[in-house]
């Protein structure tokens, strides 16, 4: 879990340097806040996600944003 969660730690982090890019992105907004709740879900141990998951959501979540 501990891995998971930096990899979306750095994930978000990446996410806020493009929204400083293009604020008025709404929809990267809401991948900002699934992201940190996914970050926060994680490090309570509230959920934890095997890494082949967390990258085919990531995939998943790139291919629908084209």
């Amino acid at each position: 879990a501990i891995e998971n969660s930096s990899l979306l730690k750095r994930y978000v982090r990446e996410r806020k340097i493009l929204r400083k890019i293009a604020p008025n992105d709404l929809f990267s907004q809401s991948i900002d806040q699934i992201a940190s709740l996914l970050v926060s879900k994680l490090e309570t141990g509230a959920l934890e996600i095997p890494k082949e998951g967390l990258k085919s959501f990531f995939k998943r979540l790139l291919k629908y944003l084209g």
